[in-house]
């Protein structure tokens, strides 16, 4: 028999697994001891989401399958050997039947249709929730800043330039911003753990995507802080002191 890597690593770790003799099923069945032979590359047989498992190759002399799968290498397009490769197997048998041809690529898209709609859907619902956030965010600071029209008035009546109104103004809304930044970094975070379920060979853990997000939402703040603050500084203080 052959066994592929998986096997050799769980039951030879440390050693060739070549020559040994091993039996499958029970200690006192019939089932003939058989020698390993050879190790092959792990295949993801059950599908792209799911963990190998250990497995074994027989040759067909001594386990006679019911069907078969092969699988043809070629530079055309994969849909016109179809019928070459039918009419081949047809030679050789002709009652045998051939269903579901189709390149690999299809194939593997099938395999993960299912998690590639989740995750899509996961993705539109991530991106309107990003939006919402974002218009949410900005219509809170900027209503926040329009507030403080009366306090502008007051610091431009005292003697400060419009830098440094601005400057406050921004600071002050980033210091909530790095702290709206740092509790939803821990809570997406923390997220991960689901979407590690949706994944295979990705990691949950992107730092590009939350450095993007966090960018996004800083450039948010800033804007809603920088819009409002100079409309309140083209007021004049003495309208601006008669505000409510």
């Amino acid at each position: 028999m052959i066994i592929n890597q998986r096997m050799a690593k769980k039951w030879w770790p440390d050693e060739s697994p070549l020559g040994k003799r091993i039996k499958q099923g029970f200690p006192h069945s019939d089932t003939p001891f058989r020698e390993i032979v050879g190790v092959v590359g792990d295949v993801a047989q059950e599908g792209l989401d799911l963990p190998i498992q250990t497995e074994v190759f027989l040759p067909f002399a001594q386990n006679a399958g019911g069907a078969f799968t092969f699988v043809a290498r070629t530079r055309l397009d994969p849909m016109s050997l179809a019928r070459g490769a039918t009419a081949a197997i047809h030679r050789v048998d002709p009652n045998q039947s051939v269903a579901k041809v189709q390149p690999l690529t299809r194939s593997l898209a099938e395999s993960v249709s299912r998690r590639r709609f989740t995750t899509l859907l996961l993705g539109l619902f991530g991106a309107l929730a990003l939006a919402l956030a974002s218009v949410g965010i900005y219509g809170v600071v900027s209503y926040g800043v329009a507030q403080r029209t009366r306090e502008i008035g007051i610091r431009t009546a005292l003697g400060a330039g419009p830098r440094d109104v601005l400057r406050l103004v921004i600071a002050q809304a980033l210091r909530l911003a790095a702290v709206g930044l740092l509790v939803g970094g821990a809570a997406a975070l923390l997220l991960t753990r689901f979407l590690q379920s949706l994944l295979f060979q990705t990691p949950p853990f992107d730092p590009s995507t939350f450095a993007g997000v966090g960018v996004l939402l800083t450039g948010v703040v800033l804007a809603a802080c920088a819009n409002p603050a100079r409309r309140a500084l083209r007021v004049s203080p003495t309208i601006a002191l008669r505000m409510d």
